[in-house]
């Protein structure tokens, strides 16, 4: 987006995800970037998030999955010098 931009960008989802009783996402970035509104299609409530939270949240995930990463490689060379 722009700044010229005064509207959100608002998509709808293609996957019926079961936890949504089979309905999809509404999603709409919101104008000036800094906020993402999600809600079921059908529904009235919004929820949102900003983008700094996403960023932080996916930070996080990445270095839980390093640390798997990480250990499976540890025990793969551990049980490859056991034998």
């Amino acid at each position: 987006m722009t700044g010229l931009d005064h509207r959100g960008v608002k998509r709808q989802t293609n996957t019926l995800e079961p936890v949504f009783r089979r309905k999809p996402l509404i999603v709409l970035l919101e104008a000036g970037g800094r906020m993402l509104r999600i809600k079921v299609k059908g529904e009235r409530r919004w929820y949102s998030i900003p983008f700094d939270e996403i960023y932080r949240l996916g930070v996080r995930i990445r270095a839980v999955e390093l640390k798997a990463e990480k250990l499976a490689r540890k025990k793969a060379r551990q049980q490859r010098g056991a034998t």
